[in-house]
């Protein structure tokens, strides 16, 4: 193979890598606004909304008054989630998101 062909042989690999790379970007980039709109919601949020589980595991679930009592028997102060100031983990975006996709999917025999 003579050095040109292997020079432009070299250039396409690294178009190609380049592309992929923007496009991985782009998927991080549209993530990473998704997880900034999400934050912003649970700070903006006064007000609880019902949301409708399915397969919820209910021995995860707990109701609203037993989780107020366990906030009172530990001196935890239960606010709304848009007066919280600290910065919203990570960990804690995806789990919404997860909850949110499982309250979006179409219970099964549908």
């Amino acid at each position: 193979m003579s050095a040109k062909t292997e020079r432009e042989r070299l250039e396409q690999v690294l178009l190609g890598q380049a592309r992929l790379l923007e496009q991985v970007h782009g998927w991080l980039d549209e993530e990473q606004k998704r997880d900034d709109i999400l934050r912003a919601v649970v700070r903006a949020s006064r007000k609880p909304a019902p949301a409708q589980l399915r397969l919820a595991n209910p021995d995860r679930v707990y109701s609203l008054e037993t989780i107020k009592s366990l906030c009172v028997k530990h001196r935890l102060r239960f606010l709304e989630s848009g007066l919280y100031r600290g910065e919203i983990p990570g960990r804690a975006v995806l789990a919404i998101r997860a909850l949110e996709q499982r309250a979006e999917a179409p219970s099964p025999g549908t």
